[in-house]
């Protein structure tokens, strides 16, 4: 039996990752649900009820050591990931941590060292990377002649009503699934801020011009406070230009969909309400996929190819705008 344990009983969890691994359970019997932690013991106790877990516990050193699972389930806050990921790998347990692994880059290089050490396969749970628009935009961009790339990427990120000062924490979804889609790393960043106080302190509007290493610009507008939740991804080839709307919660177009346009004429309409595309947020917005590969991926031997490695410069780039860095350059 493939024994599941998780850390953090939290509203994610119990919104996404709880719902996935039972969906996974259900999907393949020789899986089980081993046992949940929290540091509040009746929280745990009712994630435990709610999704399946035979056990929980309070102290996750404890429920490892007692129950030796296959595979570890983090989804924790981003401030106290890097120190039990690094616990988790040193103990020698397979895991797969919620973004942001850690504030900065020296939390993420932490992760990184244990995981080298360890040679223990390990994960970033950016979902949108699972997204089926996101992998059928990669499927279509990839598909043109040798040669054909892309010119200019843009992502509007914006949300409603947030005020918190630690929003880069949201917004590395915006920076890490630009990076992805673009299939490079940024290599250059200018950033410029406009600073909304009268909002709350710390709440700023972001504005990112940057160069990729394959020679593509990208522009990045992060507003935490507009009028309507956005999170839309426009990518232009040459005379092609595709335009892909997540499938957000809170967003007035869910369950988005992908336009590829040439020409000035509609090639393709990819409807997020397709079936293909995942009837539900569970696996619209990549939360059950994620989840599956990286088990999958354990079960068979293999290294994921999400592992902590790939979202060492997503953390870069976001713990700038937490520090109001002008510049960067990888």
């Amino acid at each position: 039996m493939f024994k599941i344990c998780l850390i953090g009983c939290g509203g994610i969890a119990e919104g996404f990752h709880g719902p996935a691994l039972k969906k996974y359970c259900e999907d393949f019997s020789e899986t089980s649900l081993a046992a949940c932690c929290d540091v509040d013991i009746n929280k745990a106790k009712k994630f435990a009820d709610t999704f399946g877990f035979g056990e929980f516990y309070s102290d996750y050193r404890e429920m490892l050591k007692a129950e030796k699972p296959n595979a570890v389930s983090l989804v924790a806050p981003y401030t106290v990931i890097p120190d039990i990921a690094v616990d988790i790998l040193n103990m020698g347990y397979p895991v797969i941590m919620e973004k942001p692994p850690g504030a900065t880059g020296d939390d993420v290089l932490k992760i990184i060292e244990a995981a080298e050490k360890s040679d223990v396969p390990n994960q970033v749970a950016f979902n949108r990377r699972f997204c089926p628009v996101v992998s059928e935009l990669k499927n279509m961009l990839a598909s043109y002649p040798q040669g054909v790339g892309i010119h200019n990427l843009r992502c509007i990120f914006q949300r409603v009503g947030r005020k918190d000062p630690d929003f880069f924490a949201t917004a590395i979804h915006g920076i890490d699934t630009l990076r992805y889609i673009a299939g490079c790393d940024y290599k250059h960043i200018n950033f410029a801020y406009q600073e909304l106080p009268e909002l709350a302190k710390g709440v700023a509007n972001v504005y990112m011009d940057c160069l990729m290493e394959s020679g593509a610009v990208a522009q990045l507008s992060i507003c935490p406070n507009g009028g309507k939740v956005i999170e839309d991804f426009i990518v232009t080839s040459g005379n092609n230009e595709f335009i892909l709307n997540m499938p957000v919660w809170g967003s007035l177009e869910y369950p988005g969909g992908l336009s590829h346009f040439s020409d000035n004429k509609l090639v393709k309409r990819v409807d997020g309400s397709d079936p293909q595309m995942g009837e539900d947020m569970l696996y619209a917005f990549g939360f059950y996929s994620e989840n599956a590969s990286f088990l999958n991926d354990v079960k068979a031997n293999r290294k994921p190819t999400n592992d902590i490695c790939t979202a060492l410069q997503s953390v870069e780039v976001a713990y700038c705008i937490e520090t109001r860095a002008e510049v960067y350059i990888r």
